[in-house]
């Protein structure tokens, strides 16, 4: 085969590759061995090998001797399923020709879909000019997007951290919600959950309407088996809420067909309802107050689906209930904190959220029961905590030592300049200590015992309006780290940029964080007299 291979043209190279991923794909998971290296690596080289001859040629992209938009899609169709990431020349020779005029003119909506779907969920991303090119032609066909074309859309934009703060053009983000508005009546949950994380993800918050009308798809279609979402009998089992020492553990179930079975008693997949809730986690949205009957849906099906929940789904249910502030209100969070303690999967997860997680528990005033459950179980498990903190710390501290290596951008370094000229004692890049978890802020005053971060564009969310973004407020992410720090006693001034670089300012930039500086002093001051 790999001979045959090197003999193909590009519409047949690329339906043998996409026969080939469909084969594998469908085929039963004790029978599917890893693709070949051999044969992967002949294809990328033959496909590299004819962009090229026909970009030399300046033939026509389109015509039957190269690649039109469908096979190019359904190739890397194919390398996504496979997760085979495309050489540096394949993907340079890639970006090359989806700028050809011919490609972009016959472009379709599901060519484009597939497209963007392959990169993203191979983390390759095309320079800007190539990445432009794919949006403003998807900008055209977007009031004929299906359903599935927008939801890969979002969540491809998303993978690939195309944000507005990057380059991307709101317009398209903006048509690309109104789209999945008018046909959200064809989505299917998980689309729904992409919808509304690829958004977060991107840094968007939707409009009220828009969010009620996804929410309302997303309940109808997970509606079935929630007012019962108890787990059938064996082989699953529940961890029981007691006493730590009494604790029975969590019996994992998580194979493929076990989580289908189980995913259809309880009317959703745990994927679905995972995503969802990240989404809300990313926007900072106190969901157990704004949206009490979603949250409850949504806590009601992760109960039922616990048994077959991974360790890194539980880690980010852990991690969404400490930005909502929702660990300590009822036993979730210590049944959910038990399960990945006593998972036998393996601690294959996301380390910070889940030292995010350890730091919220430890700094919890003991005040009630479920708190102090929840730190009598931390405790019992010490040493994992101690060893993901030590991780986070080196982490950190290479993450400043990067920092100050590096040029940093304009915005940090005229704050710090001046910061510096106001407090001579101010260091840059600080890695504070274990009481506020070991996080890094972009300067510490020693003398005032505070710290200062310097909020930039990626630390917000905005509300989409048509062709801009504005409304900037803090996401999920940023406000816990704050909450952590605080919390641990050290002094905190939050610079939003917006306020820095705005037009209206009266006062100079030493007077602004004088008066910052000042009224955070302010508060503490007269909290400590409260």
């Amino acid at each position: 085969v790999p001979k045959a291979v090197a003999e193909m043209g590009p519409q047949e190279l690329a339906t043998f590759t996409w026969g080939y991923a469909r084969i594998r794909r469908t085929a039963p998971p004790e029978s599917r061995a890893p693709p070949s290296a051999r044969l992967l690596t002949g294809v990328d080289m033959r496909a590299k090998q004819l962009m090229s001859i026909a970009l030399k040629q300046r033939s026509a992209v389109a015509s039957p001797e190269q690649f039109d938009h469908q096979s190019l899609a359904n190739l890397m169709w194919a390398f996504a399923v496979m997760r085979h990431r495309p050489s540096g020349a394949l993907r340079t020779a890639l970006e090359e020709v989806v700028r050809h005029r011919s490609f972009v003119r016959a472009a379709t909506e599901q060519s484009l879909s597939n497209l963007l779907w392959a990169l993203g969920q191979l983390g390759t991303k095309l320079n800007p000019v190539a990445l432009e090119t794919l949006l403003r032609r998807a900008l055209k066909l977007s009031d004929s997007f299906s359903a599935q074309s927008v939801s890969n859309f979002v969540w491809a934009l998303a993978k690939l951290n195309c944000t507005t703060q990057n380059g991307t053009d709101p317009a398209i983000l903006f048509s690309l919600a109104n789209r999945a508005v008018v046909v959200r009546g064809a989505l299917n949950a998980r689309e729904v959950a992409n919808v509304l994380w690829g958004f977060a993800q991107i840094g968007v918050r939707l409009p009220d309407h828009q969010i009620e009308q996804l929410e309302a798809r997303f309940l109808e279609l997970t509606q079935s088996g929630a007012a019962d979402a108890s787990v059938p009998a064996a082989p699953y089992t529940l961890a029981l809420v007691g006493d730590p020492g009494q604790r029975a553990a969590v019996a994992p179930v998580t194979d493929r067909a076990s989580r289908a079975q189980l995913g259809r008693t309880l009317g959703t997949r745990p994927d679905d309802v995972v995503t969802m809730l990240w989404g809300y986690a990313l926007l900072a949205e106190p969901l157990q107050q704004s949206r009490p009957e979603v949250y409850r849906h949504l806590i009601t099906k992760i109960r039922g689906l616990l048994p077959v929940l991974t360790v890194a789904e539980i880690g980010k249910v852990l991690w969404c209930l400490a930005i909502m502030g929702t660990l300590h209100t009822d036993d979730l969070g210590y049944t959910l904190l038990e399960a990945f303690f006593d998972h036998k999967g393996g601690h294959r997860f996301h380390s910070s959220q889940m030292h995010y997680v350890f730091t919220t528990v430890d700094q919890m005033p003991p005040t009630t029961q479920g708190t102090r459950r929840l730190q009598d179980l931390l405790f019992l498990h010490s040493d994992t905590a101690d060893t993901l903190a030590a991780r986070f710390k080196s982490d950190a501290t290479r993450g400043r030592a990067q920092s100050l290596a590096e040029y940093g951008d304009v915005f940090s370094n005229r704050v710090i300049g001046v910061l510096q000229e106001i407090e001579p004692t101010t260091r840059e890049e600080v890695v504070l200590g274990r009481e506020c978890g070991y996080h890094a802020v972009d300067a510490f005053i020693a003398e005032l015992n505070m710290a200062v971060e310097i909020d930039g564009p990626y630390h917000y969310t905005y509300e989409l309006e048509k062709y801009v973004c504005t409304r900037p407020r803090l996401n999920g992410p940023s406000l816990l780290k704050h909450q952590i720090i605080r919390n641990g006693g050290v002094l905190l001034v939050t610079l939003p940029y917006y306020e820095w670089w705005s037009e209206e300012a009266t006062e100079s930039p030493q007077e602004y964080l004088r008066r910052n500086i000042t009224r955070v002093q302010r508060i503490h001051a007269n909290n400590s007299q409260a």
